[in-house]
């Protein structure tokens, strides 16, 4: 079973710390940072499938985080929010920029290693279904561009076919007008009287 990696982006160590702890059995591989502007590069060179993100942090929130990453259904990770003081506008808010969870502190375990799971499997299928897609329209790309190759080269031995016959019916017709404008000249008695012995 492939490793998945999870980015935790806290402000706090210890959670940072807790939750490596919570999922330590769970066949991931947790990168974190305590500074939100710093995991936002982490998140664009790890590329991971799920995101655990505190909603409260200096320079940057998480809302504004979120902003910045774009989750949405399309896209392909998860993102799980924590907060101990979130309201409802909050976490309107955050299910509004697209995130799949929110849990609150003090964190359940059983719920965080659940939800884990879940997202983790459900990003794990989003991911192979966009390559079957991609291996998919290669495949149609390729197809497409052999028929267009095969009809140019159809179309093209047609041409050649048209004007060989083109060019074979303008040497068959050239004997016979020439035996036909003799019998017309014949019959029209241009050189004389033609006797039935001639």
């Amino acid at each position: 079973m492939d490793i998945q990696k999870i980015l935790v982006v806290d402000d706090e160590e210890d959670n940072i710390i807790g939750i490596k702890e919570t999922l330590s059995n769970e066949n991931c591989e947790i990168v974190s940072e305590t500074d939100p502007l710093q995991g936002l590069e982490l998140f664009k060179k790890e590329n991971p499938p799920l995101v655990i993100l505190d909603l409260r942090m200096p320079e940057l929130d998480g809302i504004e985080f979120l902003r910045r990453i774009h989750p949405a259904s399309d896209k392909l990770f998860s993102v799980i929010i924590l907060t101990g003081h979130g309201d409802n506008n909050d976490l309107q808010t955050c299910y509004d920029l697209g995130v799949s969870a929110f849990l609150r502190k003090p964190l359940n375990i059983i719920e965080l290693r659940g939800m884990v799971r879940n997202l983790l499997l459900l990003e794990k299928h989003k991911r192979e279904l966009e390559q079957h897609r991609f291996n998919l329209e290669k495949l149609v790309e390729e197809r497409t561009k052999e028929l267009q190759e095969a009809k140019h080269a159809a179309q093209a031995e047609t041409q050649t076919k048209y004007e060989l016959l083109v060019n074979m019916s303008g040497e068959l017709r050239n004997p016979l007008t020439a035996l036909v404008n003799l019998s017309k000249l014949l019959q029209d008695e241009i050189y004389g009287t033609i006797s039935k012995k001639k």
